[in-house]
């Protein structure tokens, strides 16, 4: 079983256990904890919101 995209039950389970974390700490804080890159983390999160977080906005 390789840690690759494809199909890898691994793999899955934890880019969702690195997105939790990403929910519940600030990205450089989980991936201090993950041992990984914030770059790599903010591009997986990207990839699953669809769009870079610079170019969200908030108003209210």
């Amino acid at each position: 079983m390789g840690l690759g995209r494809g199909g890898s039950c691994f793999y899955a389970l934890f880019e969702a256990l690195a997105l939790s974390l990403c929910q519940e700490l600030p990205v450089r804080q989980a991936a201090a904890l993950l041992r990984c890159s914030d770059k790599q983390l903010w591009r997986r999160i990207e990839h699953y919101v669809g769009a870079p977080a610079s170019s969200t906005t908030c108003l209210r």
